[in-house]
């Protein structure tokens, strides 16, 4: 009985798991059988599986070359705006590129880019005053201050 429930052809994985599901149901009070049936019909799954890949797998072709290309030039500095993007992914699936990789190509354009991303002025200008940290310094020392003239005052009173 399992030797006929495993000699079927698997084909796509909606005929696994029907054959998967009948072995279930027909060994289910045995389940070192079932156990065993099932994992002859992964085994043969797997074989199945094995043929069907292509040896040879092909180059991308010039589709994804020029969708990263068409994505670094509608770059506007670090940014990439919302409606660019869906106009980008629009062109991909024209492509016959699907929708995730669009956007994983996106991101490594934007990653490529954004490593060569000139630096912030007004970030560089505030982090290279020599002023930079009177403003906590203060703060601390009005704090420490306003600490010590309380605790004066307590003890004196």
């Amino acid at each position: 009985m399992q030797s006929t429930l495993i000699e079927q052809a698997i084909e796509p994985p909606v005929d696994y798991r029907r054959i998967a599901r009948r072995v279930r149901c027909r060994l289910g009070n045995d389940p070192i059988s079932k156990q065993r049936a099932l994992a002859a019909l992964a085994r043969q799954a797997d074989r199945t599986r094995r043929l069907a890949v292509p040896e040879v797998i092909p180059n991308p072709d010039n589709g994804v070359r020029a969708f990263a290309q068409a994505v670094s030039t509608a770059m506007e500095g670090p940014i990439l705006r919302f409606s660019r993007r869906q106009q980008l992914i629009r062109q991909a699936q024209r492509l016959g590129i699907r929708r995730f990789d669009a956007n994983l190509l996106i991101a490594a354009v934007q990653h490529r880019l954004g490593s060569a991303k000139t630096e912030d002025p007004v970030q560089s200008t505030s982090d290279s005053s020599p002023w930079r940290f009177a403003l906590p310094i203060g703060l601390a020392i009005c704090l420490q201050a306003t600490i010590l003239i309380g605790a004066w005052g307590m003890l004196h009173s």
